[in-house]
C-alpha cells in the first residue's frame, strides 16, 4: 500500500489517533496529533490515508522500513522488553511473598555452617520443643541399689561412723592424731550400739569355712572394706566363743553360699578397752579395713 503513497502525513498504523510522516519511501520516527497537522495546512485525517494531501515539515526525521519488517521488530522489541520487565517484577513479588526472610542471626548461622535444618522454625519454637522433649530435660540419676540388701537405720549409722573415721585418719598430720581418730570411732560406735546386740542387719557372705573341729567360720561384708565375723581359730576364740558349733545355726549356714545376701542378728564382742573388738593387727588396718569380731545368733538368706 505504501509503495504508491505520495509523501505526506497519514494515520499511524499502530495508533490511528496520531499522524506519522511518509516521505515516499519510509515512515518517520516522530508522530503528530491531527490538530498539529491541520495547523500546517492539512485537513484532519480520515480512515482513508490517501485522501489527505501531503504537507512536508521543515526537516522530518526518517527511518528505514518503518512500516515493514524492521519497523515491526523494533516496535515489538520495545513491547517485549516492557513485558519482560513487568514479568520479572511480578515474579519477584511472588517470590518475596512466598519465601520467608531469614533474620540476621540465621544469616550468620549459614555463614558459620550452623544453619537450622528447618528455616520456617523460629528460635522460640526450638526452645519450646527443647523444654517439652523428655530427652532434652536432665534426667535424675537412678539411686544406686545397695548390693548388701536393705539396711536398718542403726546399721547405716554404724557404717557412717566407720567411713568418717577413715577420712579423719587419712587427714591426720601425725600418729597421735591418727590414734585419736580411731579412739573417737570406737567411742561413737559403742554409744550407738549400747549393749552390742543388733538384729535385722544385712550383708553379703564372704567366708563360709570351718576349723579342725568342724566349727563354722563366717564372715559377712556390710560395706566396702567393712566386715564382721567369727574368729578363724579356736585359740583366738577362747574368750569370745564366736565359732559356730553344731546345731540349728550351723545347719542354716550349710545351706548358704558365699556371695549370698543375708539378714543376721547377734552381738559385737568387746576387748579390754572397747566394745567393738577388731581382728586386725595394725592401727591402719583397724581403720581402713576393719573386721569386727561378732557372735552370730541367727543368719537367714534374703
Amino acid at each position: 500500500m505504501t509503495g504508491n503513497l505520495p509523501p505526506g502525513w497519514y494515520p499511524d498504523q499502530t495508533d490511528p489517533s496520531q499522524l506519522r510522516w511518509w516521505n515516499g519511501t519510509a515512515w518517520s520516527e516522530g508522530v503528530q496529533q491531527p490538530g498539529a497537522a491541520a495547523s500546517a495546512g492539512t485537513a484532519l485525517p480520515r480512515t482513508d490515508a490517501a485522501a489527505y494531501p501531503p504537507v512536508a515539515p521543515s526537516t522530518p526525521p526518517v527511518i528505514a522500513d518503518k512500516g515493514g519488517a524492521v519497523g515491526w521488530m523494533k516496535r515489538h522489541k520495545i513491547l517485549t522488553g516492557i513485558g519482560a520487565f513487568v514479568l520479572v517484577g511480578a515474579l519477584g513479588n511472588a517470590v518475596g511473598e512466598d519465601t520467608p526472610t531469614e533474620p540476621a542471626s540465621d544469616v550468620k548461622a549459614l555463614a558459620d555452617g550452623t544453619a537450622k535444618s528447618d528455616t520456617n522454625t523460629s528460635s522460640e519454637d526450638v526452645a519450646a520443643a527443647a523444654d517439652t522433649s523428655p530427652s532434652a530435660k536432665p534426667q535424675p540419676k537412678p539411686k544406686p541399689t545397695n548390693p548388701y540388701g536393705p539396711q536398718p537405720t542403726q546399721q547405716t549409722q554404724f557404717l557412717d561412723i566407720a567411713s568418717n573415721a577413715k577420712d579423719q585418719y587419712a587427714s591426720a598430720s601425725n600418729d597421735l592424731k591418727a590414734g585419736a581418730a580411731l579412739s573417737a570411732r570406737n567411742d561413737a560406735m559403742c554409744q550407738l550400739l549400747g549393749s552390742g546386740q543388733v538384729a535385722g542387719w544385712t550383708g553379703t557372705v564372704t567366708t563360709l569355712d570351718s576349723n579342725g573341729d568342724g566349727y563354722g567360720i563366717v564372715t559377712i561384708e556390710m560395706a566396702d572394706n567393712v566386715e564382721l565375723g567369727t574368729w578363724n581359730n579356736a585359740f583366738s576364740d577362747i574368750m569370745d566363743d564366736t565359732l559356730v558349733k553344731p546345731g540349728p545355726l550351723l545347719d542354716k549356714l550349710l545351706n548358704l553360699e558365699e556371695g549370698q545376701n543375708v539378714r543376721f542378728s547377734g552381738s559385737f564382742r568387746p576387748s579390754s578397752d572397747t566394745c567393738v573388738n577388731d581382728s586386725r593387727l595394725t592401727q591402719a588396718g583397724s581403720v581402713d579395713d576393719p573386721s569386727f569380731i561378732f557372735r552370730f545368733a541367727d543368719v537367714n538368706k534374703l
